[in-house]
């Protein structure tokens, strides 16, 4: 362990960077990072934490990484769920040692199940094996490692494979004790008496702990592991938990608190290397270039950098390029002088009004190049010069760009510059197409259909599901969006069936349309070009109509169209 074995240590479970200051200024020695600490403090039960709703341990690794390194003087050990058998222990483990934790815990845990279901998974390898293994890991890593156990067989196994600290359960409900203040004495040598049973005949180097709550100081702590003849207690819930409990339930933004994992649905490695990689550049200012193909969702993962950073305070300034004007773009990046002959009132430009927060250029390809030489000078020594002012103005307005086309072109007159893109990709990230996740299509599709305001809950049929899984997805997430928003209109009930998709066809993937290059296009492009042709073919070639399918505005689908020469 991290603390010295004592005659007393007081660990404190977390699901926030409150509960972890809260935990630090009562005097707390051990914090506990779990995924069921923070459902409840969501006002969620614990054994959610047991569903597939979610990866627990991105939770908790990207909240280490995001809340609390370099922010807690207490050693900090973070739970790790491993129950599944398709999991890369050691990878897990790498991750979790590389953001500088001091152990691991085996939580949420088939061990923490009682009754048949946790003997269910014990028995077919999923249970006290796998957290075996996932200690066998943390020591190999040098990483301490703190168990919760229910049984004694459970603790005997666990003190063989030399653990630093058990932790025994069911946690002991402190409230409801002294609620019940007559029964009080006999509950606590119950309990008493369950823990000296789990704990007879481990090693005397073993930390050991009950848990309980809510417990509101160390003292108490300190009260409660006396009597149950431990080294150290386990509180279940933060010290100070009701002042915690009454800030989330006072403010509503940190009621609504998220992360990565909150707004990238899915468990594909790409996705959760992404993950990874946001949470990084972050904290960077760099300009940051973010590619892939149309619907991919990179004006949304450029407004996770934004949000997840030190910037976040402040409205990040988002710019479509696609829709700027030749004339009119200039003055949008850069700001006009009141010195103006036509006597037009000064006004920012974007760099300007960025400044102290983040710069979105959406498509950044389709930018009028003589913006982009402005943008150039501004890339490279951060300072601008608005429209008839031959002032230099300094903004540190960081810069993030998206890309769904070619990053340069071979025409000089189209296309991202050259020497831009090189200033402009100091990070570059790669988003990948939908067709290269699909099995992430079952929770991306019930993810819209919350998200479409849809309260009854919506079932998807097997067949159905087939057919999202065959479909070639060239629109990607948004084209996923649009079409469970339409299907969903079929669907008055709960049962979404395979009838309420046959508007779906494939995307026509042979079809051959002129390129305004003269060049062959990117696959990304070619893609986008075919899945905005079939559906203006769907829809007549009515463009209001194929906008609000398409999920764009009319005056966007006007440039798709001129950009990719397609006749209407």
């Amino acid at each position: 362990m991290a603390v010295e074995k004592a005659p007393f240590c007081h660990a404190v479970t977390i699901g926030s960077g409150l509960a972890a200051d809260a935990a630090d200024a009562g005097g707390a020695d051990l914090l506990l990072v779990l995924a069921p600490e923070r459902y409840r403090i969501q006002g969620l039960s614990p054994l959610v934490s047991h569903l597939p709703v979610r990866d627990v341990n991105d939770w908790g690794l990207n909240f280490v990484a995001r809340e609390l390194r370099g922010r807690s003087r207490l050693p900090l050990h973070v739970g790790l769920s491993v129950s599944d058998p398709r999991l890369d222990i050691a990878a897990l483990v790498a991750r979790a040692r590389a953001l500088g934790v001091t152990g691991l815990c085996n939580c949420p845990s088939a061990v923490t199940l009682d009754g048949r279901l946790g003997a269910l998974l014990d028995r077919e390898g999923l249970g006290l094996d796998r957290d075996l293994a996932l200690f066998e890991e943390a020591a190999k890593a040098g990483l301490q490692r703190f168990a919760f156990v229910r049984h004694q067989d459970q603790a005997r196994r666990l003190a063989e494979a030399g653990l630093d600290a058990i932790c025994v359960l069911p946690a002991l409900d402190m409230a409801r004790i002294e609620e019940t203040a007559p029964d009080h004495h006999l509950e606590l040598e119950r309990r008493a008496g369950h823990i000296a049973h789990v704990l007879d005949g481990l090693p005397a180097g073993i930390t050991t702990f009950a848990t309980g709550g809510p417990v509101q100081s160390a003292e108490a702590a300190r009260r409660w592991a006396d009597l149950c003849a431990v080294d150290g207690f386990v509180s279940s819930a933060s010290l100070g938990r009701g002042e915690v409990t009454q800030s989330f339930t006072a403010n509503p933004r940190l009621q609504t608190r998220d992360d990565p994992a909150d707004r990238l649905i899915g468990r594909h490695p790409a996705l959760q290397a992404l993950r990874e990689e946001i949470c990084e550049l972050a904290h960077e200012r760099t300009p940051v270039l973010i590619e892939g193909e149309t619907g991919t969702g990179k004006t949304h993962v450029a407004q996770l950098l934004h949000a997840l950073g030190p910037r976040a305070a402040r409205r990040p300034v988002t710019l479509s390029c696609a829709s700027l004007e030749e004339d009119s773009a200039p003055a949008q990046i850069l700001g006009l002088s009141a010195d103006l002959p036509d006597g037009t009132a000064a006004q920012p430009g974007a760099l300007e009004r960025a400044a102290g927060s983040t710069l979105i250029l959406d498509d950044i390809a389709a930018l009028p190049r003589p913006v982009q030489g402005k943008l150039l000078r501004f890339a490279e020594d951060q300072t601008l010069q608005r429209i008839g002012d031959p002032a230099l103005r300094r903004s540190n307005a960081r810069i993030v760009s998206t890309l769904s086309a070619q990053p340069v072109q071979p025409d000089p007159a189209r296309g991202l510059r050259r020497d831009l893109f090189y200033r402009l990709a100091a990070h570059q990230i790669a988003l990948p197409p939908l067709r290269d996740c699909r099995d992430d299509i079952p929770d991306l599709a019930l993810h819209f259909v919350r998200e479409a305001g849809r309260q009854d809950a919506v079932h998807f049929t097997d067949k159905a599901l087939e057919r999202l899984h065959r479909h070639d997805w060239p629109g990607n997430l948004r084209e996923l969006r649009n079409l469970v928003r339409r299907a969903l209109r079929r669907s008055p009930g709960g049962r979404m069936g395979i009838d309420a998709l046959d508007f779906l066809e494939p995307a026509p993937r042979d079809q051959t349309l002129p390129d305004r290059t003269g060049t062959e296009a990117s696959p990304a492009a070619r893609s986008e070009r075919d899945w905005i042709a079939a559906a203006l073919a769907r829809n007549g070639f009515r463009r209001a109509q194929t906008a609000e399918e398409l999920g764009m505005t009319t005056r966007t689908l006007y440039n798709k169209i001129k950009k990719y020469g397609l006749k209407t």
